[in-house]
């Protein structure tokens, strides 16, 4: 009785200070502050995101670098023939069968290139241009030659191109377009077949003035031609005249058509006048020829 009694009192004191333990470990969790977890520290620090921002995001194109290209060495490079360029572009009217292809070198392309306008070998590129042709009774012999040349010329001129034809002789200028450049048609030029095969040689050679007058000649805007084509056989000049005459014109030239280049071509000419022609084109510019 007395060891039942004992017992139980052991057991009433545990649980008794057990009690107490736990009421002081609650005090002491009391104290410590737990408001703020781990978890939610963690999301304090993170930005704020909306759906908004990540649709935005994801929309954005990529960016890829720009490639770094390097350019061909200089071994590589094809080299520029300047005598490839001479003829380069393709008549009006070209069929389709002589363009270029994709597959077309750079030495197949002077075959498709239009023919320069020539005029007895003296050649051009230009657009406008006035053929200026002696007529006087001198030319008599070779004036067959001098027709049939000139119409060749003139058959071989661009669409695109412009053209006048004067002749002179015994002190008178039979001028086909009448102080006008006309556009080189293929009516046109069946028009001046007939005109060039009316002209005849006669009277004396008056050939000064009949460039001067040939630097009047302009086209519907204004313009004057960019050549001049001037065949003659002979100037019939005297001394003094000879020494002046390419200085005259070219005066005349400066005042009247600045921007005209002649090309001068003595058809048969003597020494004595061959001079004279050549100081003519080279003060415009130009180039002379002589015809044997």
């Amino acid at each position: 009785m007395i060891r039942v009694c004992r017992k139980g009192k052991i057991a009433k004191s545990a649980m008794l200070l057990s009690c107490g333990l736990h009421i002081a470990l609650l005090a002491v969790m009391a104290v410590i502050d737990f408001s703020s977890s781990p978890s939610q520290a963690f999301a304090a620090s993170l930005p704020e995101i909306s759906i908004k921002d990540i649709t935005a995001v994801t929309q954005l194109s990529p960016v890829i670098p720009k490639p770094k290209v390097t350019g061909p060495k200089e071994t590589e490079r094809l080299p520029l023939d300047v005598s490839t360029l001479t003829n380069v572009i393709a008549p009006a009217g070209l069929p389709d069968t002589g363009r270029l292809s994709p597959n077309t070198t750079a030495t197949a392309i002077p075959q498709v290139a239009f023919n320069r306008t020539e005029f007895f070998s003296s050649k051009t590129d230009v657009r406008k241009i006035c053929f200026v042709v002696d007529r006087s009774a001198s030319m008599l012999g070779t004036f067959n030659r001098v027709r049939e040349t000139l119409k060749n010329s003139i058959a071989s001129l661009r669409q695109d191109q412009y053209f006048d034809v004067v002749f002179f002789g015994g002190g008178q200028i039979a001028d086909f377009g009448q102080k006008r450049l006309l556009r080189a048609s293929d009516k046109r030029k069946a028009v001046v077949n007939d005109f060039i095969d009316s002209v005849n040689p006669k009277g004396t050679t008056d050939a000064a003035a009949a460039l001067i007058y040939a630097m009047t000649i302009k086209d519907s805007s204004g313009n004057g031609p960019q050549l001049i084509y001037f065949l003659t056989d002979g100037l019939d000049l005297n001394t003094n005249e000879t020494k002046d005459v390419s200085l005259l014109i070219e005066n005349k030239r400066k005042t009247l058509a600045p921007s005209t280049i002649i090309n001068t071509i003595g058809f048969h000419a003597e020494l004595s006048d061959r001079r004279p022609l050549q100081m003519i084109a080279k003060r415009s510019g130009g180039k002379f020829v002589n015809i044997d």
